[in-house]
Protein backbone atom coordinates (compact mmCIF):
# COMPACT_ATOMS: atom_id res chain seq x y z
CA UNK A 1 0.00 0.00 0.00
CA UNK A 2 1.47 3.47 -0.55
CA UNK A 3 2.57 5.89 1.73
CA UNK A 4 -0.21 8.43 0.94
CA UNK A 5 -2.97 5.77 1.18
CA UNK A 6 -1.68 4.30 4.68
CA UNK A 7 -1.86 8.26 6.04
CA UNK A 8 -5.14 8.66 4.68
CA UNK A 9 -6.58 4.83 6.34
CA UNK A 10 -4.75 6.24 9.58
CA UNK A 11 -5.83 9.73 9.91
CA UNK A 12 -8.89 9.81 8.14
CA UNK A 13 -11.21 10.70 10.62
CA UNK A 14 -9.39 13.82 11.52
CA UNK A 15 -10.32 17.08 10.14
CA UNK A 16 -7.45 18.77 7.70
CA UNK A 17 -7.71 21.96 9.46
CA UNK A 18 -7.33 19.96 12.93
CA UNK A 19 -3.80 18.10 11.16
CA UNK A 20 -2.64 21.54 9.89
CA UNK A 21 -3.56 23.21 12.78
CA UNK A 22 -1.24 20.56 15.33
CA UNK A 23 1.79 20.96 12.72
CA UNK A 24 1.75 24.83 12.69
CA UNK A 25 1.50 24.57 16.60
CA UNK A 26 4.38 22.45 16.89
CA UNK A 27 6.52 24.40 14.61
CA UNK A 28 5.60 27.72 16.67
CA UNK A 29 6.46 25.93 19.77
CA UNK A 30 10.01 25.01 18.51
CA UNK A 31 10.97 28.53 16.97
CA UNK A 32 9.86 29.84 20.11
CA UNK A 33 12.08 27.92 22.19
CA UNK A 34 14.84 28.18 19.87
CA UNK A 35 13.97 32.13 20.12
CA UNK A 36 14.47 32.33 24.11
CA UNK A 37 16.98 30.14 23.70
CA UNK A 38 19.31 32.72 21.33
CA UNK A 39 18.55 35.36 23.62
CA UNK A 40 20.02 33.58 26.31
CA UNK A 41 23.15 32.50 24.45
CA UNK A 42 23.18 36.44 23.05
CA UNK A 43 22.94 37.94 27.14
CA UNK A 44 25.00 35.09 28.42
CA UNK A 45 27.92 35.85 25.66
CA UNK A 46 27.12 39.96 26.34
CA UNK A 47 27.66 39.48 29.91
CA UNK A 48 31.33 37.06 29.41
CA UNK A 49 32.62 39.90 27.51
CA UNK A 50 31.73 42.93 29.93
CA UNK A 51 33.39 40.78 32.83
CA UNK A 52 36.09 40.23 30.80
CA UNK A 53 36.53 43.98 29.43
CA UNK A 54 35.96 45.05 32.87
CA UNK A 55 38.89 42.66 33.93
CA UNK A 56 40.98 43.99 31.21
CA UNK A 57 40.52 47.50 32.19
CA UNK A 58 40.43 47.86 35.59
CA UNK A 59 43.35 49.93 35.80
CA UNK A 60 41.69 52.60 33.88
CA UNK A 61 37.91 51.76 34.99
CA UNK A 62 38.07 51.31 38.41
CA UNK A 63 39.85 54.99 39.37
CA UNK A 64 37.10 56.43 36.76
CA UNK A 65 33.87 54.41 37.99
CA UNK A 66 35.88 54.95 41.72
CA UNK A 67 35.80 59.05 40.80
CA UNK A 68 31.81 58.80 39.55
CA UNK A 69 30.89 57.31 42.84
CA UNK A 70 32.73 59.73 45.35
CA UNK A 71 31.27 62.63 43.05
CA UNK A 72 27.63 61.17 43.20
CA UNK A 73 28.13 61.41 47.15
CA UNK A 74 29.81 64.92 46.94
CA UNK A 75 27.69 66.47 44.65
CA UNK A 76 25.28 67.94 47.33
CA UNK A 77 28.24 69.05 49.26
CA UNK A 78 29.19 71.29 45.99
CA UNK A 79 25.89 72.58 45.45
CA UNK A 80 25.60 73.63 49.05
CA UNK A 81 28.83 75.39 48.27
CA UNK A 82 27.71 76.69 44.73
CA UNK A 83 25.04 78.09 46.66
CA UNK A 84 26.93 80.51 49.16
CA UNK A 85 27.75 82.30 45.59
CA UNK A 86 31.29 80.44 44.53
CA UNK A 87 31.00 79.27 40.82
CA UNK A 88 31.44 75.16 40.17
CA UNK A 89 34.92 74.88 39.03
CA UNK A 90 35.74 76.83 42.34
CA UNK A 91 33.60 74.45 44.69
CA UNK A 92 34.34 70.99 42.94
CA UNK A 93 38.56 72.60 43.37
CA UNK A 94 37.83 73.27 46.86
CA UNK A 95 36.22 70.23 47.71
CA UNK A 96 39.50 67.74 45.72
CA UNK A 97 42.12 69.47 47.00
CA UNK A 98 39.90 69.24 51.04
CA UNK A 99 40.31 65.33 50.10
CA UNK A 100 43.09 64.87 49.03
CA UNK A 101 44.58 66.68 52.33
CA UNK A 102 42.00 64.49 54.65
CA UNK A 103 43.69 61.44 52.59
CA UNK A 104 47.21 62.82 52.80
CA UNK A 105 47.15 63.75 56.53
CA UNK A 106 45.93 59.97 57.34
CA UNK A 107 48.41 58.08 55.21
CA UNK A 108 51.52 60.05 56.78
CA UNK A 109 50.23 60.08 60.39
CA UNK A 110 49.54 55.87 59.67
CA UNK A 111 52.85 54.53 57.30
CA UNK A 112 55.16 55.16 60.30
CA UNK A 113 54.06 52.67 62.73
CA UNK A 114 51.98 50.32 60.06
CA UNK A 115 55.59 49.89 57.95
CA UNK A 116 57.00 48.98 61.61
CA UNK A 117 54.17 46.07 62.37
CA UNK A 118 54.40 44.98 58.49
CA UNK A 119 58.23 44.90 59.12
CA UNK A 120 57.30 42.07 61.93
CA UNK A 121 54.92 40.01 59.61
CA UNK A 122 58.02 36.89 59.40
CA UNK A 123 57.56 37.18 63.23
CA UNK A 124 54.21 37.42 64.04
CA UNK A 125 53.59 34.48 61.07
CA UNK A 126 55.94 32.22 62.95
CA UNK A 127 53.75 32.69 66.16
CA UNK A 128 50.61 32.04 64.20
CA UNK A 129 52.29 28.96 62.89
CA UNK A 130 53.25 27.81 66.69
CA UNK A 131 49.99 28.44 68.32
CA UNK A 132 48.29 26.88 65.71
CA UNK A 133 50.90 23.93 65.80
CA UNK A 134 49.48 23.36 69.71
CA UNK A 135 45.92 23.13 68.78
CA UNK A 136 46.59 20.36 65.78
CA UNK A 137 49.50 17.90 67.14
CA UNK A 138 47.82 14.91 65.54
CA UNK A 139 47.93 16.55 62.25
CA UNK A 140 51.69 17.52 62.78
CA UNK A 141 52.18 13.60 64.18
CA UNK A 142 50.98 12.56 60.65
CA UNK A 143 53.51 15.18 58.57
CA UNK A 144 56.68 14.05 60.84
CA UNK A 145 55.93 10.63 60.03
CA UNK A 146 55.06 12.03 56.16
CA UNK A 147 58.55 13.81 56.24
CA UNK A 148 60.37 10.75 57.67
CA UNK A 149 58.97 8.65 54.56
CA UNK A 150 60.27 11.10 52.27
CA UNK A 151 63.79 11.56 53.46
CA UNK A 152 64.32 7.95 53.84
CA UNK A 153 62.97 7.60 49.62
CA UNK A 154 64.78 11.02 48.67
CA UNK A 155 68.75 11.35 48.21
CA UNK A 156 68.89 14.63 47.36
CA UNK A 157 69.62 17.00 50.27
CA UNK A 158 67.58 20.48 49.82
CA UNK A 159 68.41 23.71 51.76
CA UNK A 160 65.79 26.13 53.07
CA UNK A 161 66.05 30.02 51.88
CA UNK A 162 64.44 32.40 53.50
CA UNK A 163 63.74 35.55 52.03
CA UNK A 164 62.87 38.73 54.25
CA UNK A 165 59.82 39.89 53.72
CA UNK A 166 59.30 43.73 52.69
CA UNK A 167 57.05 46.19 54.40
CA UNK A 168 53.36 47.31 53.16
CA UNK A 169 55.05 51.17 52.87
CA UNK A 170 58.28 49.92 50.79
CA UNK A 171 56.02 47.72 48.57
CA UNK A 172 53.83 50.99 47.99
CA UNK A 173 56.82 52.83 47.14
CA UNK A 174 57.92 50.06 44.92
CA UNK A 175 54.64 50.71 42.36
CA UNK A 176 54.42 54.12 43.39
CA UNK A 177 53.95 55.10 39.48
CA UNK A 178 51.15 52.87 39.27
CA UNK A 179 49.54 54.65 42.34
CA UNK A 180 50.19 57.90 41.07
CA UNK A 181 48.92 57.28 37.64
CA UNK A 182 45.95 55.88 39.04
CA UNK A 183 45.40 58.96 41.87
CA UNK A 184 45.86 61.66 39.14
CA UNK A 185 43.30 60.12 37.24
CA UNK A 186 40.61 59.70 39.99
CA UNK A 187 41.47 63.18 41.00
CA UNK A 188 40.84 64.62 37.36
CA UNK A 189 37.76 62.54 36.79
CA UNK A 190 36.44 63.70 40.22
CA UNK A 191 36.67 67.33 39.67
CA UNK A 192 35.66 67.28 36.04
CA UNK A 193 32.27 65.38 37.37
CA UNK A 194 31.85 67.92 40.28
CA UNK A 195 32.94 70.78 37.88
CA UNK A 196 30.59 69.84 34.92
CA UNK A 197 27.68 68.83 37.07
CA UNK A 198 25.33 70.95 35.16
CA UNK A 199 26.14 70.12 32.17
CA UNK A 200 26.04 66.69 32.18
CA UNK A 201 22.12 67.15 33.46
CA UNK A 202 21.27 69.11 30.54
CA UNK A 203 23.30 66.19 28.28
CA UNK A 204 20.73 63.57 29.90
CA UNK A 205 18.13 65.85 28.83
CA UNK A 206 18.93 66.39 25.16
CA UNK A 207 19.81 62.91 24.86
CA UNK A 208 15.99 61.70 25.97
CA UNK A 209 13.35 61.81 23.12
CA UNK A 210 10.61 61.86 25.42
CA UNK A 211 9.28 63.61 28.23
CA UNK A 212 8.81 59.98 30.52
CA UNK A 213 12.60 59.15 29.26
CA UNK A 214 13.49 62.75 30.37
CA UNK A 215 11.68 62.25 33.42
CA UNK A 216 12.96 58.62 34.16
CA UNK A 217 16.52 59.66 33.84
CA UNK A 218 16.41 62.65 35.84
CA UNK A 219 14.97 60.31 38.80
CA UNK A 220 17.95 57.72 37.99
CA UNK A 221 20.45 60.42 38.85
CA UNK A 222 18.57 62.03 41.13
CA UNK A 223 18.18 58.87 43.49
CA UNK A 224 21.70 57.81 42.86
CA UNK A 225 22.91 60.83 44.21
CA UNK A 226 20.55 61.23 47.51
CA UNK A 227 20.99 57.20 48.22
CA UNK A 228 24.74 57.10 47.55
CA UNK A 229 25.18 60.77 49.57
CA UNK A 230 23.17 59.21 52.73
CA UNK A 231 24.26 55.58 52.89
CA UNK A 232 28.01 57.05 52.89
CA UNK A 233 27.24 60.04 55.28
CA UNK A 234 25.68 57.32 57.66
CA UNK A 235 28.22 54.54 57.06
CA UNK A 236 31.19 56.92 57.64
CA UNK A 237 29.77 58.49 60.98
CA UNK A 238 29.41 54.82 61.91
CA UNK A 239 32.51 53.67 60.82
CA UNK A 240 34.23 56.98 62.70
CA UNK A 241 32.35 55.97 65.99
CA UNK A 242 33.19 52.41 65.57
CA UNK A 243 37.27 53.09 64.54
CA UNK A 244 36.66 55.41 68.07
CA UNK A 245 35.22 52.82 70.41
CA UNK A 246 37.69 50.02 68.78
CA UNK A 247 40.91 52.22 69.45
CA UNK A 248 39.63 52.55 73.25
CA UNK A 249 38.94 48.71 73.49
CA UNK A 250 42.53 47.89 72.41
CA UNK A 251 43.75 50.38 74.67
CA UNK A 252 42.28 49.21 77.79
CA UNK A 253 43.64 46.27 76.63
CA UNK A 254 46.81 47.29 76.43
CA UNK A 255 47.53 46.63 72.60
CA UNK A 256 50.15 48.64 71.16
CA UNK A 257 49.43 51.81 69.26
CA UNK A 258 45.55 51.84 69.81
CA UNK A 259 44.61 54.43 67.35
CA UNK A 260 46.20 52.93 64.36
CA UNK A 261 43.93 49.63 65.09
CA UNK A 262 40.82 52.00 66.06
CA UNK A 263 42.03 54.11 62.23
CA UNK A 264 42.24 50.16 60.60
CA UNK A 265 38.85 49.09 62.09
CA UNK A 266 37.42 52.53 60.43
CA UNK A 267 38.47 52.22 56.99
CA UNK A 268 37.96 48.72 56.94
CA UNK A 269 34.75 48.41 57.62
CA UNK A 270 33.82 50.12 54.66
CA UNK A 271 34.19 46.79 52.51
CA UNK A 272 31.68 44.70 54.47
CA UNK A 273 32.40 41.39 55.21
CA UNK A 274 35.94 41.36 53.57
CA UNK A 275 37.46 44.08 55.91
CA UNK A 276 36.10 42.77 59.05
CA UNK A 277 37.51 39.41 58.12
CA UNK A 278 40.77 40.65 57.60
CA UNK A 279 40.78 42.68 60.43
CA UNK A 280 39.77 39.62 62.90
CA UNK A 281 42.90 38.26 61.64
CA UNK A 282 45.68 41.34 61.90
CA UNK A 283 44.57 41.63 65.43
CA UNK A 284 45.03 37.99 66.11
CA UNK A 285 48.72 38.17 64.60
CA UNK A 286 49.22 41.43 66.60
CA UNK A 287 48.01 39.95 69.91
CA UNK A 288 49.46 36.75 69.70
CA UNK A 289 53.25 38.94 68.67
CA UNK A 290 52.66 40.98 71.75
CA UNK A 291 51.05 38.91 74.53
CA UNK A 292 52.60 35.73 75.65
CA UNK A 293 49.43 34.35 77.79
CA UNK A 294 47.07 32.72 74.87
CA UNK A 295 43.89 34.21 76.47
CA UNK A 296 45.29 37.84 76.73
CA UNK A 297 46.57 36.97 72.81
CA UNK A 298 43.18 36.63 71.78
CA UNK A 299 41.35 39.14 73.42
CA UNK A 300 41.61 41.80 71.29
CA UNK A 301 40.36 39.96 67.85
CA UNK A 302 37.67 38.45 69.77
CA UNK A 303 36.74 42.05 71.15
CA UNK A 304 36.70 43.14 67.87
CA UNK A 305 34.48 40.70 66.37
CA UNK A 306 32.25 41.82 69.20
CA UNK A 307 32.16 44.97 68.89
CA UNK A 308 31.30 44.04 64.97
CA UNK A 309 28.70 41.87 65.95
CA UNK A 310 26.91 44.44 68.10
CA UNK A 311 27.41 47.38 65.19
CA UNK A 312 26.20 45.17 62.35
CA UNK A 313 23.34 43.35 64.10
CA UNK A 314 21.79 46.66 66.27
CA UNK A 315 23.54 50.34 65.68
CA UNK A 316 23.90 50.21 61.41
CA UNK A 317 20.51 49.10 60.77
CA UNK A 318 18.91 51.52 63.18
CA UNK A 319 20.50 54.40 61.98
CA UNK A 320 20.33 53.48 58.06
CA UNK A 321 16.63 52.65 58.32
CA UNK A 322 14.55 49.77 56.33
CA UNK A 323 15.37 51.77 53.13
CA UNK A 324 19.12 52.00 52.86
CA UNK A 325 19.42 48.72 54.00
CA UNK A 326 20.96 45.75 51.79
CA UNK A 327 20.25 41.83 51.12
CA UNK A 328 22.98 40.45 53.08
CA UNK A 329 22.96 37.97 50.24
CA UNK A 330 23.22 40.46 47.29
CA UNK A 331 26.10 42.52 49.07
CA UNK A 332 28.12 39.04 49.54
CA UNK A 333 27.54 38.18 45.90
CA UNK A 334 28.72 41.63 44.80
CA UNK A 335 31.81 42.04 47.04
CA UNK A 336 33.01 38.32 46.03
CA UNK A 337 32.19 38.99 42.17
CA UNK A 338 34.03 42.67 42.28
CA UNK A 339 37.04 41.41 44.67
CA UNK A 340 37.33 38.64 42.21
CA UNK A 341 37.44 40.95 39.68
CA UNK A 342 39.38 43.93 40.71
CA UNK A 343 41.09 42.85 44.11
CA UNK A 344 41.11 45.22 47.41
CA UNK A 345 39.94 48.25 45.17
CA UNK A 346 36.40 46.30 44.15
CA UNK A 347 35.72 44.95 47.58
CA UNK A 348 35.13 48.91 48.26
CA UNK A 349 33.18 49.22 45.52
CA UNK A 350 30.69 46.99 45.59
CA UNK A 351 28.13 48.06 47.75
CA UNK A 352 28.25 51.60 45.76
CA UNK A 353 28.08 50.12 42.77
CA UNK A 354 25.30 47.36 44.04
CA UNK A 355 23.37 50.52 45.02
CA UNK A 356 23.60 52.57 41.62
CA UNK A 357 23.05 49.17 39.80
CA UNK A 358 19.73 48.70 42.35
CA UNK A 359 18.73 52.23 41.39
CA UNK A 360 18.88 51.83 37.72
CA UNK A 361 17.21 48.42 37.11
CA UNK A 362 14.19 49.65 39.43
CA UNK A 363 13.48 52.73 37.54
CA UNK A 364 14.07 50.98 34.02
CA UNK A 365 12.16 47.56 35.01
CA UNK A 366 8.20 47.38 33.69
CA UNK A 367 7.33 47.33 37.46
CA UNK A 368 8.23 51.07 38.18
CA UNK A 369 6.24 52.78 35.13
CA UNK A 370 5.69 56.46 35.48
CA UNK A 371 2.50 57.84 37.30
CA UNK A 372 -0.45 59.33 33.95
CA UNK A 373 0.64 62.92 34.61
CA UNK A 374 4.10 62.36 34.17
CA UNK A 375 4.59 64.32 31.17
CA UNK A 376 3.32 67.44 33.41
CA UNK A 377 5.76 66.33 35.99
CA UNK A 378 8.82 65.82 33.80
CA UNK A 379 8.30 69.32 32.44
CA UNK A 380 8.55 70.82 36.00
CA UNK A 381 11.50 68.88 37.01
CA UNK A 382 12.77 69.31 33.78
CA UNK A 383 13.15 72.97 34.27
CA UNK A 384 14.61 72.41 37.37
CA UNK A 385 17.44 70.33 36.47
CA UNK A 386 18.65 72.43 33.66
Amino acid sequence: MPAQQKFTARFGALPRSALSMRTAGQIESVDHFFGKLTRFSIIGLFIIALAAGLYAGQYVLAPVIAAILVGFTLRPLSIWIERRGLPSSVSAGLIVVALIAVMGVAVYSLAVPLESWSSRLPEISTRLMDEWSKLSEPIEKIKKVEKTVKQATDDETTTEVRIKQRGVVSDIISSAADIVSRLILFVGCLYFFLATRTSLNRSVLRSSPTPKLRLRSLRILRDIEGFLSKYFASIAAINVGFGIVVGIAMYLLGLPQPYLWGAMAAVLNFALFVGPAAMTIILLGVGISTFPDTVQAVAPALTYVGLNMLEGQFVTPTLLGERLTLNPLVVLISIAFWLWLWGPIGAFLAVPILIMGTIIFYHVSPFSDLPANSKDSSDDETKKAA
